[in-house]
């Protein structure tokens, strides 16, 4: 047992919630908020032990609560950390808990994209000393040494959220997490933070800013080379917000290049329809540097519900972008959002015609259509067109039923729609003989 450790817990997602979608057909996902996190400690000296319930739950056949309780009775941790996207607050609460009866002694922080927007009301419940707001490497480091050394702590975390440049972003350590998980996992690197854009949906400018910071290229290749050679990886995400944001655009295409002639790499990667369309050049150097698919935030086909996103741009240029991409030899996927504030069940119908026609022209090999949430830190959840937002936050799932009614356009008309828009949908896959989104599976 280590003297000082730190436990960082992610609570169940993926396997409590069977609708979550899997982009490359394997069990499992990875942590990443708490592999940087962990990665960043790991440089500074400090250990600690990161658990994917949703893996150790399948991998022990234990419940999450059984989970905890084994590692905190092996490690007896100092601080245990917690991530939390808003499906995972209500189990992250939970889990607090068993560590409050465990040790009153051990001090518990969270953080993640549901909490950093709310850090009183979390505080409030008791379960919790402490809140991270932004990137939470440094603060929680801070934090982390304080609790050590036994000097005063903040309750709220990184409350100017001050940013980690580039360079100080540490390189993720695959070896914090089990062997089997990584093998396992859908693998999708994170090379850049924050997005220029300022869609409604998205807290992305909420947590960043609206400035890209992009990660050391020495420290890019050396995760690439790492997960295609020691765990087996042939086919890469690049999670970027969008790649064509990327200042040193062309250097990233040739460092993924020389990756992909070196290691047989390849990329899927996303971007939005209006830089496709300004930039159509580029296609052909995305091409050769191994990225096969492309996929854009078609959000919606009607003009009105994306000025309502914020989106900065009319439909016309989806099907336009997607023409481009397929002539360049790259596969296409687009993203839909149905029930968005400022959208009716007609305008929904646009949608689903839309994607009738994209499909029926081979336009969309990958097509994912999900609910919209209100989630904390966005715009639109702030939206005078939501009305009765339910408060249970384990149902705020894109993939599920909607939490919400809109003005002139209640939840089970959201979900009516839904439905006509997934039909379409199937009914395309039985034309295949197959499922529709099968090229994004590997």
């Amino acid at each position: 047992m280590l003297e000082n450790t730190v436990l960082l817990v992610d609570p169940l997602l993926r396997t409590k919630h069977d609708g979550m979608y899997d982009d490359f057909g394997k069990q499992y996902d990875i942590p990443y908020g708490l592999l940087a996190i962990g990665s960043h400690l790991a440089v500074k000296g400090i250990d600690s032990m990161i658990v994917s319930m949703d893996f150790e739950t399948r991998f022990r056949r234990l419940s999450d609560e059984e989970v905890l309780r084994q590692y905190l009775l092996e490690y007896n941790p100092k601080v245990v950390g917690f991530t939390s996207y808003t499906l995972q607050y209500e189990d992250a609460k939970r889990l607090a808990g068993i560590v409050r009866e465990f040790s009153p002694e051990i001090k518990i922080v969270i953080g993640g994209h549901h909490v950093m927007h709310q850090p009183e009301e979390v505080l409030e419940t008791g379960l919790f000393d402490a809140v991270v707001i932004g990137e939470g490497e440094a603060s929680f480091e801070e934090y982390v040494t304080g609790v050590f050394n036994g000097t005063p702590v903040e309750k709220i975390l990184n409350k100017p959220k001050k940013r980690l440049q580039g360079d100080e972003i540490a390189t993720p350590n695959y070896a914090l997490l089990p062997e089997d998980l990584v093998k396992n996992a859908n693998i999708e690197v994170m090379t850049s933070r924050g997005c220029p854009n300022d869609c409604a949906f998205c807290s992305s400018s909420a947590q960043y800013g609206r400035r890209i910071m992009t990660r050391n290229l020495d420290s890019v290749r050396e995760e690439i080379t790492t997960l295609v050679r020691d765990y087996g990886h042939a086919k890469i995400g690049i999670l970027d917000e969008t790649l064509h944001a990327r200042r040193d655009f062309d250097e990233f295409m040739d460092l993924l290049r020389e990756l992909h002639e070196e290691l047989g790499v390849t990329y899927l990667a996303q971007t939005r329809a209006d830089a496709v369309v300004r930039r159509p050049e580029s296609l052909e150097v995305m091409r050769k540097s191994g990225i096969v698919q492309l996929v854009i935030g078609a959000e919606s086909a009607s003009d009105s519900v994306l000025a309502a996103m914020n989106k900065g741009f009319r439909y016309e240029k989806v099907p336009k972008a997607l023409e481009m991409i397929k002539a360049a030899g790259i596969s296409t996927g687009t993203f839909w959002i149905v029930g968005h504030p400022g959208s009716s069940y007609e305008e929904e119908m646009k949608t689903k015609d839309a994607i009738d026609e994209l499909l029926k022209r081979g336009l969309s090999d990958y097509t994912e259509v999900n609910i919209f949430v209100p989630y904390a830190g966005t715009r639109a959840a702030g939206d005078w067109r939501i009305m009765n937002v339910e408060t249970d936050f384990s149902r705020f799932n894109r993939t599920g039923q909607p939490v919400f009614d809109l003005d002139g356009f209640s939840r089970e008309q959201i979900e009516q729609a839904h439905r006509e828009i997934m039909s379409v949908l199937k009914k395309h896959e039985r034309k295949k003989g197959g499922k529709q989104n099968e090229t994004n599976n590997g």
